[in-house]
């Protein structure tokens, strides 16, 4: 899934969790929030009908997500969310012929968050505009809201009853974020508007337009802003300055989806992680940087495509800790890991007594600590315990096996011409042979730093 120019970086699908149905509309995924072992995702529809809801996703183990709570949200559009301490902040549109005691569309709310989970009241404050699109929780006493047209506002909210403050209009507005002392909000008509705390105008900084009607979402990071520019890729600002950093395009597509439109191939979102930048290309996937954080410069490590997998359009992407998290419109959740492939440097370093037992069955019992080095060749490895082995070990007439709770760990070549039993954790970092199986059992573990 990943083609990268990284060969120590790797990206991988490690679960999905589907779009849900509503009323015969299949929902299409637009935003993400995670916060603690909760993953929020928000979904609308496309077209003039409103029709949207909210999956609350447990993903305590990543690697099997459990729905907990999928709330359909009738004459509503979800567009964005942000997790506000016991509070999930909500952006999107209402139906003005079911919702009459709206003035627009446009609205903000928040839900209550009980142990992660959401309460029922569903308190609207409505705000100018057709939609809103981008909301925060913001670093200075108070959140912020935009919403688009030409009538949108960025508008600051009371972080306590969701009450707006103030509001500035400002046409087709489509994205805010706030790194503590700025509040920046990114208008689709080409310009970055940057402001401080109390929402007084600092500056305007002209970027690249966008076009009408499309979501795009920024970050920003320090004093870097990264700006989604649809077909034009991304680009990223020096908000002090005002200056243009670096201007980055959409990488060659090369997924397996013949029938993808061009005009499908759009930046949509972006996020920093770190020294990682993610990019969310629409429908050709995702594409990951190495970013850094002071210069603001993003070099490309490689890209990710969802296609052949289902229908989806890379709306949205959020990165925390070592995983990725797409809304991939039609496609759901997308959750991927990142798995670092650099070559560990061995600890052992010829430190390790050269081992001079005999080479029949070599067993480590539990408890037992040994670490040895040089080239040796047994008929059987039993490790109970912790086994440490620098240089080139062999087993030649009998399975190698790892118990549990011992640790096995290898710098250098192992060869075993029978079976590999892993109950526990098992590092190898060099070049490893097994012509027999590899058994990995309840809890064993298996890390291959190397050739396999």
């Amino acid at each position: 899934m990943l083609t990268s120019s990284d060969k120590n970086f790797a990206l991988a699908l490690v679960s999905e969790v589907s779009a849900p149905e509503f009323e015969g509309q299949q929902l299409r995924s637009t935003h993400v929030a995670v916060d603690g072992s909760y993953a929020y995702v928000s979904y609308n529809t496309e077209g003039d009908r409103y029709l949207g809801g909210i999956d609350i996703i447990d993903i305590a183990d990543i690697n099997n997500p459990r729905l907990v709570i999928s709330a359909k949200l009738p004459d509503i559009d979800v567009n964005a969310l942000y997790v506000d301490g016991n509070k999930l902040l909500i952006a999107g549109a209402a139906d003005r012929d079911v919702f009459s005691d709206l003035s627009s569309s446009a609205f903000s709310s928040y839900l209550p968050l009980n142990n992660g989970l959401i309460g029922s009241n569903f308190d609207f404050k409505t705000l100018q505009g057709p939609t809103a699109l981008d909301i925060i929780a913001g670093k200075q006493g108070a959140n912020f809201v935009v919403s688009g047209g030409m009538s949108g506002v960025l508008a600051k909210l009371n972080k306590q009853n969701g009450n707006v403050e103030m509001s500035i209009t400002i046409p087709d507005l489509r994205s805010v974020r706030d790194n503590g002392v700025k509040v920046v909000a990114l208008s689709g008509t080409g310009l970055l508007k940057v402001y401080n705390g109390s929402l007084v105008h600092e500056k305007d900084i002209v970027v690249q337009s966008n076009t009408a009607e499309a979501k795009r979402t920024m970050d920003l990071y320090q004093n870097i802003a990264i700006v989604p520019q649809g077909r034009n890729g991304f680009a990223t600002y020096n908000i002090q300055s005002g200056s243009l950093i670096k201007q980055h395009e959409i990488p060659n597509y090369t997924g397996n989806d013949s029938n993808l439109d061009p005009e499908d191939v759009v930046v949509n979102a972006v996020s920093v992680n770190n020294d990682k930048l993610f990019a969310a290309n629409g429908g050709a996937g995702v594409s990951i940087y190495g970013f850094n954080n002071q210069s603001g410069v993003a070099d490309l490590l490689g890209t990710a495509s969802f296609n052949g997998l289902d229908l989806t359009s890379s709306n949205f992407v959020v990165s925390r800790e070592n995983y990725v998290f797409v809304a991939s419109g039609r496609g759901g959740l997308k959750i991927l890991k990142m798995i670092d492939l650099t070559p560990k440097v061995p600890t052992c370093n010829g430190n390790y007594p050269t081992y001079t037992g005999n080479d029949s069955w070599f067993n480590i019992n539990s408890n037992e600590v040994r670490n040895f080095s040089g080239v040796r060749s047994f008929q059987g490895i039993n490790v109970g315990g912790t086994l440490t082995w620098c240089g080139t070990l062999s087993v030649t007439a009998s399975d190698l096996n790892v118990n549990s709770n011992g640790n096995f760990n290898v710098y250098g070549t192992l060869a075993a011409s029978k079976n590999l039993n892993v109950n526990a954790n098992t590092n190898l970092n060099g070049a490893s042979v097994v012509e027999g199986n590899i058994h990995l059992n309840s809890n064993g573990l298996l890390r291959v730093f190397g050739n396999l």
